[in-house]
């Protein structure tokens, strides 16, 4: 490595992080794995969200990200509800139609 793609490397993740992984590699340690950290639990109920995004989302008084989050979270269950109901849709049918053909 030459000593500009060094610098490129110390000034973009911190010499102190560089240091921490070269220590690692030096005792065979190559593991990258990124555990879960701990976040604090959400003080946004999605229900409430959507009525009040939909009619005044300034009275949040939280960031767009959280918003956003919150958001996709929101789409993410409703997806979930809507490939249950699909499932189970398919599952009667086909029940339905073994009964009639083997009647």
């Amino acid at each position: 490595m030459s000593c500009v793609e060094l610098w490129n490397i110390n000034s973009v993740f911190g010499s102190s992080i560089v240091s921490n992984c070269l220590a690692k590699f030096r005792i065979g340690n190559f593991d990258f794995i990124n555990n879960p950290r701990c976040r604090p639990e959400s003080k946004v109920d999605n229900d409430v969200l959507k009525v009040t995004v939909k009619f005044d989302p300034c009275k949040l008084g939280i960031s767009k990200q959280t918003i956003s989050i919150h958001l996709v979270q929101i789409r993410k269950e409703k997806k979930i509800d809507n490939e249950r109901k699909t499932e189970t849709k398919a599952r009667s049918s086909s029940h339905s139609f073994a009964f009639w053909t083997t009647s």
